[in-house]
């Protein structure tokens, strides 16, 4: 596969930076050259941008990507899991976990009244009943939404505990 140490080495190199790269794309506010196609659903759009390749290094190709964000432009992530969000589970409202998030990772349900945390792994809900998420609580065993010692009994510790597990499995 590769001839020489040295040519995996600069193999391995090339790809720690352009996924570095590529994660900056998420992490900052890059120029979008162009919007080339906006397509708007009821709780959040996709965005098909083109996106200068002089980011990624001299006479680097554009590069385009489909996103997804919020009404108000909060990242969502791609479009396949904005939707999954809205259908599946019925989240009408995103937020950052906290302030340093890039990307909404929690969400409500306004009809089920449940609050969603999540990551590209997984999606938990929780509700009036379960407990409030805490990271060193019980084991591998321990089921997420049982994972804390304190009984969620209110709407705002719903959020509480979708914000602690956002955190905890990004």
């Amino acid at each position: 596969m590769y001839s020489s140490f040295y040519d995996k080495a600069l193999s391995e190199l090339f790809c720690s930076t352009f996924s570095n790269k590529y994660v900056q794309i998420l992490n900052e506010d890059m120029a979008v050259k162009k919007l080339l196609k906006l397509t708007e659903h009821e709780y959040y759009d996709v965005k098909k941008e083109l996106y200068d390749g002089e980011e990624f290094g001299k006479g680097a190709p554009d590069m385009e990507m489909e996103s997804a964000y919020t009404k108000d432009g909060k990242y969502l992530g791609d479009s396949k899991t904005a939707k999954m969000l809205v259908d599946k589970f019925g989240i009408k409202q995103f937020e950052f976990a906290g302030p340093d998030s890039n990307i909404c990772n929690i969400g409500f349900n306004p009809d089920t009244n449940i609050w969603f945390g999540w990551s590209h792994r997984v999606i938990i809900g929780f509700d009036i009943g379960d407990m409030l998420f805490e990271e060193n609580f019980g084991d591998d065993e321990t089921e997420y939404k049982k994972h804390g010692k304190i009984k969620i009994e209110k709407i705002d510790q719903a959020k509480q505990a979708a914000i602690n597990f956002a955190k905890y499995i990004s």
